[in-house]
């Protein structure tokens, strides 16, 4: 018989670990679900903890079915990590403060689309219609979060799909006036080389969205081949802002041909390569700035008080319509697809489409009937 050794055995290592929530119907708490893992040695134990979580947790497909929204919805958040910072913040802050309150401690695989009516129900039409942002931002996370989990088997149809932004009261951009457009040519005239011209300059003849303006270093203003390369822009983070080559979609980044008037007022002032167009002591300016400069731009120029810098995105594909260049190539030009030009630009057939109608009718004026 082998001899028993003298030595005490070891104590299986324990601990507990919250996998979930579930609702006590009676009391209306949360109640915690709770794993208990064991390992022989403390690596053990690690890899037990962390198979729970995958298993059990928002992340597998072990008790998903009974995850709250508001714990599923810090799973979708991790999957927008890589988008900026702003944006990300944009969605904490609307899945706590607007989406949570109301549906947060409802089980996502209980949640219906009577339930996501009553996100919006907390919120007059007054307030929906006077800040459309907010509504669309409501409506895509909820939309995201739910995409998630049908994907994650958890439920099988989104129910939020049918979600709509009310677009009644909403005034959709447009083109600049002529006032508009004369005041912006004034101040880039009166105003040679300043940020605030610069900003304006590229705003008016690129169409690029404000953090995407500001961003260029000289390098990206090609004189030989009369190109703007659209590659980086200003993007705000926690404590001010920084250049980025994360662009808002996957065709932001382009080239924008370059008008001879843009050529030849930005000529004078081009520096090396490595510099930035808008910087300050040598570095690129802050995301605060941008606001800064258009305060400037307004006090001189109060026509154009009425406008954002995105309205300049928006005369910039009414230009390229008027001009007769395709829409597939409008939509390269600008960094969007021909579908969002189709579905956001929509101004340009109400302003245009008269003229369209016109052209269509003189299509066959070569065809001869005998």
């Amino acid at each position: 018989m082998p001899k028993q050794s003298d030595k005490p055995k070891k104590k299986r290592r324990r601990t507990s670990v919250t996998v979930g929530h579930k609702i006590d119907e009676a009391t209306v708490k949360r109640i915690p679900i709770r794993y208990y893992p064991s390992g022989k040695t403390y690596a053990a134990l690690e890899k037990r903890v962390n198979e729970a979580k995958r298993i059990h947790g928002a992340g597998g497909p072990g008790a998903l079915y009974d995850v709250l929204f508001e714990d599923y919805a810090e799973k979708w958040l991790r999957s927008k990590a890589r988008r900026r910072f702003n944006t990300v913040r944009t969605y904490r802050s609307t899945l706590n403060a607007r989406i949570n309150p109301y549906i947060g401690m409802k089980q996502v695989a209980h949640c219906l689309p009577s339930d996501m009516s009553d996100v919006t129900a907390g919120y007059t039409e007054e307030e929906l219609s006077g800040s459309p942002n907010t509504e669309a931002m409501i409506i895509y996370c909820l939309k995201g979060v739910f995409n998630l989990a049908v994907a994650d088997n958890i439920i099988m149809k989104n129910p939020a799909m049918e979600m709509k932004r009310n677009m009644e009261d909403f005034a959709p951009r447009r083109a600049l006036t002529e006032a508009e457009e004369s005041a912006t040519l004034k101040y880039i005239q009166n105003h040679p080389g300043t940020l605030e011209s610069l900003f304006l300059l590229i705003l008016f003849f690129t169409g690029c969205r404000e953090g995407e303006a500001c961003g260029p270093q000289w390098v990206h203003m090609d004189f030989q081949r009369d190109i703007v390369r659209v590659d980086q822009q200003l993007v705000y983070c926690k404590g001010g802002g920084e250049i980025s080559k994360l662009l808002k979609t996957k065709n932001s980044r382009r080239e924008i041909p370059m008008p001879a008037q843009m050529k030849n007022i930005l000529l004078p002032y081009r520096g090396l390569p490595n510099v930035y167009m808008f910087n300050k002591d040598g570095k690129h300016i802050q995301y605060g700035r941008i606001r800064a400069m258009w305060l400037n731009i307004i006090a001189e120029e109060p026509a154009l008080a009425e406008i954002t810098p995105h309205y300049f995105r928006h005369n910039f594909a009414t230009r390229l319509y008027k001009a007769g260049v395709q829409n597939m190539v409008a939509a390269r030009i600008m960094g969007e697809t021909p579908q969002v030009m189709q579905k956001v630009y929509t101004h340009l057939e109400n302003e245009y489409g008269m003229q369209a109608d016109s052209r269509a009718r003189k299509v066959f004026d070569d065809v001869a009937i005998l």
